[in-house]
């Protein structure tokens, strides 16, 4: 900062010394004309030389200022200082004011100890001149004559000289220090303003950090609400600290009653307090746990949910809690369930369609190649008894494969009911006749009932119906069939004496190949696509089937079919 202000001052005193020599320039050029023409006209030769070698000086140091300032500053004096010298002698009162202002230049242009040396200068040369009475000081000061009168006025101009210059040097020197506290001041305030400013920036990056923090907090907040998924965040000692909607609505709590409670008191996974300890310990210790379990609903039910839990850290990378977070597993598991049963319904088809199409092909085949091998030893009624076998199996045939197209086009929508009115009642007896029973007596109590529904296809749900009942029922025991109008619909029910239908078997066994086991051995195997058609025939009429087992034993099949559409 010295530095700083020392250039200033220099700057300052060098545009300075470049004032004063212009100025000297110009007025000493003048000068030095009137004193010229006065020299001359004096007889005073010496003086011109003077003046021109003066003026000579003055113009080189004010041209040139690339010469040092000392320099500068030296001719400026120097010519000064020798002007009032040379003077003296031949016009005192013009050289005591070049001596009475060099100690003035010297207080403008230099420091304070060079207007002491310049002062002691001029008093010396004062002195030197009144005591030897070089110069008449009478011109100066009329009336006084003589050294001692000399050196009284030469003391009384270096006290006025004093006076003029010593001031003049202690301002600039006040100048200086003012210019150097200004500087350091300025200094002082650049350095604060530049820590503010470096204080703002930090406030602004903190600013924007605790902005992009809060952005992201938001969209974290978002996010948690926005998933399905019931989400709950716990300290170390498994207080909950925050549940998001899913798990609010999931565990039947809001976020006040959630928020502060133990987690295990929250939810109720199924575990026992030692296992959730196990659970609690491994997430504390950094690693994730993962398992399927149950929780309880507010309703009673437990369903069933895929458990992440995770630690999640402070900004230290300590454990603070832990986030455990639910998916509903529920459709997985039926889609699982749904998988499964396609699978065994697939291996069912195999199974059920291999036995039940080798059977009538081979059979066909077998027919048609002893017919072939034995048309010439044949007689007519051998011959009419393997044709009759061959149609039989190619009719059995065809039945297994229009049961396969059936279910398909009925499952596609692809088949409509043309319904006509008809007598339900003789429906029900034609559609008996036709089933092959085994010799089981079948018992009918029908009521006579008109209805709207395609003849064909009704006839088709009661002949399998009748027929799935002989194939699960022994020969010795009874069939029933009863038709009746139950509030506008018409209720047809077939019952059998059987052994009934594993309760296993009662949900799905309208599905497409499911079988239950048989339970007599006179029983047929079948395809399991006679109820699924069944179902879907009746559905398409707008009707219903159920079944369900019969106290003691035996099955029932309820069909429900409005009377009119």
């Amino acid at each position: 900062m010295h530095d700083l202000a020392a250039d200033r001052s220099a700057r300052w005193r060098e545009e300075l010394l470049t004032t004063v020599l212009r100025i000297t320039l110009v007025f000493g050029s003048a000068a030095a004309v009137l004193t010229v023409v006065f020299a001359v006209s004096a007889g005073l030769h010496h003086l011109v030389v003077v003046d021109v070698l003066a003026v000579g000086l003055i113009a080189w140091a004010t041209i040139h200022r690339r010469l040092p300032y000392p320099l500068r500053t030296t001719i400026l004096l120097g010519t000064t200082f020798g002007l009032g010298v040379l003077l003296l002698n031949e016009v005192a009162l013009v050289g005591l004011t070049f001596l009475l202002a060099f100690p003035v230049l010297t207080a403008a242009l230099l420091r304070l100890r060079a207007v002491m040396l310049a002062l002691a200068i001029n008093a010396v040369t004062l002195v030197l001149i009144a005591t030897v009475d070089a110069v008449d000081l009478g011109e100066v000061v009329p009336g006084l004559t003589g050294p001692y009168e000399g050196t009284v006025v030469a003391a009384n101009l270096l006290l006025v000289n004093a006076v003029m210059a010593l001031p003049c040097a202690y301002l600039l020197r006040r100048m200086e220090a003012s210019l150097r506290e200004e500087l350091e001041m300025s200094a002082s305030l650049a350095k604060e303003r530049a820590a503010l400013d470096a204080n703002n920036r930090q406030l602004e990056r903190e600013a924007r950090d605790r902005a992009q923090a809060e952005a992201s907090q938001r969209f974290h907040a978002q996010l948690l609400r926005a998933v399905g998924e019931a989400v709950v965040a716990t300290d170390r000692d498994g207080r909950v600290r925050y549940v998001n909607p899913a798990a609010q609505g999931l565990y039947g709590v809001t976020e006040a009653q959630a928020v502060g409670r133990s987690i295990d008191g929250l939810v109720d996974l199924g575990l026992g307090d030692s296992d959730l300890q196990d659970i609690l310990a491994t997430v504390l210790n950094g690693a994730t746990w993962t398992g399927e379990t149950e929780v309880d609903l507010p309703d009673g039910s437990r369903l069933p949910v895929l458990a992440t839990t995770a630690p999640f850290r402070d900004r230290d990378g300590e454990v603070a809690g832990l986030i455990a977070v639910s998916t509903d597993i529920s459709q997985l598991r039926d889609t699982i369930d749904q998988l499964a049963r396609s699978e065994e319904i697939r291996v069912a088809f195999l199974r059920a369609t291999s036995h039940e199409l080798r059977t009538p092909i081979a059979a066909i085949v077998g027919l048609a190649e002893t017919l072939q091998r034995l048309d010439g030893e044949l007689d007519d009624a051998g011959r009419a008894q393997l044709t009759e076998r061959l149609a039989a199996n190619a009719d059995r045939l065809s039945h297994l494969i229009n049961d396969l197209l059936d279910v398909d086009r009925l499952a596609a929508g692809l088949v409509t009911a043309d319904r006509q009115p008809q007598e339900l009642d003789a429906l029900v007896t034609r559609a008996i006749d036709e089933v092959d029973t085994g010799g089981r007596s079948v018992e009918t109590d029908l009521v006579p009932l008109t209805v709207e529904v395609d003849a064909p296809k009704i006839e088709r749900v009661i002949a399998n119906l009748v027929a799935n009942a002989v194939r699960h029922t022994a020969p010795d025991r009874e069939i029933s069939v009863r038709l009746r109008d139950d509030d506008g619909m018409a209720q047809l029910v077939v019952e059998d004496d059987g052994d009934g239908v594993d309760p296993r078997y009662l949900d799905v066994i309208f599905e497409p190949f499911v079988q239950g086991p048989e339970r007599h051995t006179d029983a047929r195997p079948g395809t399991g696509l006679g109820l699924a058609l069944t179902r879907e025939l009746v559905e398409l009429h707008g009707g219903t089937i159920t079944a369900s087992n019969r106290r003691p034993r035996g099955c029932r099949f309820e069909v429900r079919l409005p009377r009119s559409t």
